[in-house]
């Protein structure tokens, strides 16, 4: 599975915006360089996130050691599940370099 298909499917699980995915990944890893086009980009597979990808994995709530809701979560059982906990933890030490 790419990476452009993970953020797809945790993109409409929990209901996010291009924008807003960049937004906080930006605040996850303290810059201000990315765009929506950059995250696009990453989800149409023109381009592998290597840098990003701690922080996507983050965002995307798909981390190794997320394997359920986070704390603050309100009513868990009614939330949208994330994809395997492993998937985009597995792409960060998988995926070549573009």
């Amino acid at each position: 599975m790419s990476v452009g298909v993970l953020i797809k499917q945790q993109r409409d699980l929990l209901n996010l915006t291009l924008e807003e995915i960049a937004d906080q990944m930006m605040a996850v890893m303290n810059r201000d360089t990315l765009t929506r086009h950059d995250v696009w980009r990453w989800q149409e597979d023109e381009v592998t996130p290597r840098y990003w990808l701690p922080a996507l994995a983050q965002v995307l709530r798909s981390t190794s050691k997320c394997s359920g809701p986070r704390p603050g979560d309100s009513e868990p059982d009614k939330q949208p599940q994330p994809a395997t906990p492993k998937s985009l933890a597995e792409l960060t030490q998988t995926t070549p370099t573009q």
